[in-house]
């Protein structure tokens, strides 16, 4: 570790790990002396750990002839790697070359083999067969489960043919998908008194001062716990912000357009009406389904509305033609968004203009982020 380079000098040093939070690791060390007691008695803080190693990182390189500084930037979520401060800070005091000091950053990106697969096969026999038509035939198949299909139809076969699921982990820490869960569920009980109604410009004033209050209870429910601290905090504050800014983004579209709600979750366990269409095929009558986080009308068009809390890039929206959407993975998103219009297609009467398009929450200055065939957004 650095401890151990002390009094050693190298030609050349390559510090892998170089983010914030490990270099330098800033405040992780538990303790049940509060930091202003600490301040106030002189005892040593985050800060004078920080301090040491700072002086170890600038000791070790002082008289490298290169060195190699790594990190990540990979974003899960709403959690973003970021590089340590000891790059920003050597960028300022090395960027004057005529020190004989020059400072060059490079991207890679890690080229991966897929790992190799134990691949198995399963015949196709009665009991299959029967357990595929009353999936696809009264159950329904959704975007997700088509999806995992495309992907991985052994995962398919587990989950949505034996009825396998993976074994849910206890945690104390709020996931990825329970932070999406909390916000639909928070605007979707927010929003159904206003279905079937034309939204009014100051629908979302009573939001403004209860959404943290409400995202805090929801929150609370879903943890099992009595207060909210740790990662669990900042994932509120995240939250928070989340709602903030959607209703920022509302209130300015209410300003320009009449807009009425027409359906929240449809398809969901609470809706009220289903969200499915009918494929015949060959091999049968299908059920096509899926849960269609908002519909609304405004005086040009019917739009599906999906909500995402995760990064949402406009071009993974956009294809040259249908087929891209059942042969690449990273236009799943997309694929999701025609499967939605296509379903409410039949809703509506022949010619009625359709988009489709996500909201991301982590984005809020990209507005509604349209689903794009071949360019056209309107989904025929």
């Amino acid at each position: 570790g650095m401890l151990e380079s002390r009094v050693l000098d190298f030609k050349r040093v390559i510090l892998t790990h170089v983010n914030e939070g490990v270099l330098p690791a800033g405040k992780t060390t538990g303790s049940f002396i509060p930091f202003d007691v600490k301040r106030a008695y002189g005892l040593p803080t985050h800060y004078e750990k920080d301090a040491i190693y700072a002086y170890h990182f600038y000791r070790v390189i002082q008289r490298a002839e290169e060195v190699f500084l790594i990190y990540d930037n990979e974003t899960e979520g709403v959690k973003h790697a970021e590089e340590s401060r000891f790059i920003k800070q050597l960028e300022i005091e090395w960027q004057n070359k005529e020190e004989g000091r020059e400072l060059r950053r490079e991207h890679f990106t890690e080229a991966t083999e897929p790992m190799a697969e134990n691949h198995f096969s399963v015949q196709k026999d009665k009991g299959i067969l029967f357990r595929l038509y009353q999936l696809l035939g009264e159950r329904g198949l959704s975007p997700s489960a088509f999806i995992r299909f495309v992907t991985s139809p052994a995962d398919f076969y587990l989950r949505y043919v034996l009825g396998l699921s993976e074994e849910e982990d206890v945690s104390e820490v709020l996931e990825d998908r329970d932070t999406g869960n909390i916000i639909h569920e928070v605007l979707e009980e927010y929003l159904k008194p206003y279905v079937k109604k034309v939204l009014p410009a100051d629908v979302y004033e009573e939001l403004k001062s209860s959404s943290s209050e409400k995202i805090r209870g929801k929150l609370l429910q879903a943890l099992k716990l009595d207060e909210i601290k740790g990662k669990n905090y900042l994932t509120f504050t995240f939250m928070e912000a989340f709602m903030k800014n959607f209703i920022k983004f509302e209130e300015a579209r209410l300003k320009k357009e009449t807009i009425t709600l027409l359906g929240v979750e449809e398809g969901s366990r609470n809706s009220e009406l289903p969200f499915f269409r009918m494929l015949e095929t060959n091999e049968g009558t299908f059920k096509i389904k899926g849960i269609a986080d908002r519909i609304e009308r405004n005086e040009s068009s019917h739009t599906v509305i999906d909500y995402k809390t995760g990064v949402v890039d406009p071009k993974d929206l956009a294809v040259k033609s249908v087929d891209e959407l059942f042969t690449k993975p990273e236009k799943s998103k997309a694929l999701q968004l025609v499967w939605y219009a296509w379903i409410y297609r039949s809703k509506l009467p022949e010619g009625m203009a359709l988009k489709s398009g996500i909201y991301s929450f982590p984005k809020p200055s990209l507005g509604l982020i349209y689903a794009k065939v071949n360019g056209s957004e309107l989904m025929t």
